[in-house]
């Protein structure tokens, strides 16, 4: 499973239960500007999950931003 986007976080009833034994997810967590990509893999005993790499990107064409105060 990959979630396309980042995330602040993935809900405990969110889209863990149609991970079944044995599958793998992939996620993008947001902090700030960076996020940081992370690999699950779910088994009798829960998900385990690795961070692979902080990457960085451009944003998105037509999402909408917060505006910034500049000083």
């Amino acid at each position: 499973m990959i979630v396309q986007g980042g995330v602040a976080e993935v809900a405990e009833g969110g889209c863990w239960p149609q991970l079944k034994n044995g599958g793998r997810i992939a996620c993008l967590f947001m902090e700030g500007p960076w996020a940081r990509c992370v690999l699950g893999y779910k088994s009798d005993h829960g998900i385990a999950a690795q961070k692979a790499l902080m990457p960085a990107g451009p944003l998105l064409m037509g999402l909408p931003a917060r505006r910034r105060i500049q000083l």
